[in-house]
């Protein structure tokens, strides 16, 4: 049926030469690499405000992926959707605009401040199910695994209760041991 295939060709058709080719990797390259590398030079520093500048980007950029695994039956069908998200997470990253940092203060910070405790059970429950399909699928070794990820989840909600200086102590801890 010719209008069935105008359906499934339509995305492909919209999409520039660059959203076709490079959006992909160019993405990437502006939404992990760059952001990733600048991560990791923020925690060799002593000031927090790199540390927050990055923290706010991942839960913006988070969020968004969040969005995008929900919503990606329809992106593709948005007129350059790919190349209006590169500029997106150029904004978000790029030193003089600070464009996650507005986001997350603008937008975001009140929500998760609002809902928190809700969030905190919301995750929680989540685990819990996973540790229980993992029981209930793979017998014995999804115990062990079930094991392992109880001690991972208490050790990241216990570092989410934890104070800045707490957490550069541990941070310290962790690269004192990796360096061993």
């Amino acid at each position: 049926n010719a209008e069935y295939m105008g359906v499934l060709v339509s995305p492909l058709l919209s999409r520039s030469m660059f959203g076709f080719l490079l959006s992909g990797p160019a993405t990437a390259a502006v939404a992990f690499f760059y952001p990733a590398f600048q991560s990791y030079k923020a925690l060799k520093t002593t000031s927090s405000d790199d540390d927050s500048q990055w923290l706010m980007y991942w839960i913006v950029y988070a969020i968004w992926t969040g969005f995008e695994s929900v919503a990606d039956f329809v992106l593709p069908w948005i007129p350059l959707y790919y190349e209006l998200k590169f500029l997106a997470v150029l904004w978000m990253v790029h030193p003089a605009t600070h464009g996650a940092e507005y986001l997350y203060l603008a937008f975001l910070k009140q929500y998760f401040e609002l809902f928190e405790s809700q969030l905190g059970q919301f995750l929680t429950q989540g685990v819990n199910q996973v540790k229980d399909q993992l029981v209930q699928v793979l017998g014995p070794t999804g115990t062990m695994l079930s094991e392992k990820l109880s001690v991972v989840w208490a050790q990241i909600m216990g570092l989410l209760g934890k104070g800045k200086k707490d957490k550069q102590e541990m941070r310290d801890k962790a690269f004192d041991k990796a360096r061993e």
